[in-house]
């Protein structure tokens, strides 16, 4: 977390979810939940799943930003569109190189999917945005912390991204959902 209420924020709500989780007996390992492995936690472990989804979405969309950026089929960009939003769409494709996110190799990305582009409807398109969101979500967790566990449900992910570059990525997602919130504060 960047700030003190930041981080305090994150704090409780991962004392509230770990707390609903021991008292369930769904908690593994208790003792490794430290404050310091709390604050190595990433924020879309504390999401809940339609947030979690949202931004595991729009994770894989910014990765695949220089590809779909590219694309010139009107039925893909629509139903990239679709998935993420209008706001989403527009501020991904249209700040895509502003945003200076890091550049993965993507043809084995979109080949590794196994989907064809050349027919691909919005179902697979979800998939491609949730797998390789899934890729860079999974790197995002720290190394001390049970990655499986925290990860599990993301569901497969194709590829692989170094963690910098999907802190990165993250970084850039969350920046969005912020924007897009104080943008709908404003005209309410």
């Amino acid at each position: 977390m960047d700030t003190i209420a930041g981080r305090r924020k994150q704090r409780a709500s991962a004392a509230r979810l770990l707390l609903s989780l021991h008292a369930s007996g769904n908690l593994d390992s208790p003792e490794i939940w430290t404050w310091d492995a709390v604050d190595r936690l990433p924020a879309w472990c504390l999401a809940s799943s339609q947030e979690r989804r949202a931004i595991q979405l729009t994770c894989g969309a910014l990765l695949l930003s220089p590809e779909i950026r590219f694309w010139i089929q009107k039925p893909l960009l629509s139903g990239i569109q679709q998935l993420l939003g209008d706001s989403q769409f527009e501020q991904i494709i249209e700040h895509a190189d502003a945003m200076k996110l890091p550049r993965e190799p993507l043809a084995d990305f979109i080949v590794e999917s196994g989907i064809n582009l050349a027919d691909a409807g919005v179902e697979a398109l979800d998939l491609l945005l949730m797998t390789t969101g899934a890729t860079v979500l999974k790197a995002t967790v720290h190394e001390s912390l049970p990655r499986e566990m925290l990860s599990a449900s993301l569901g497969p992910g194709i590829g692989e991204v170094t963690p910098s570059a999907a802190s990165t990525l993250l970084k850039a997602a969350m920046a969005l959902f912020e924007a897009q919130s104080k943008s709908l504060a404003v005209t309410v």
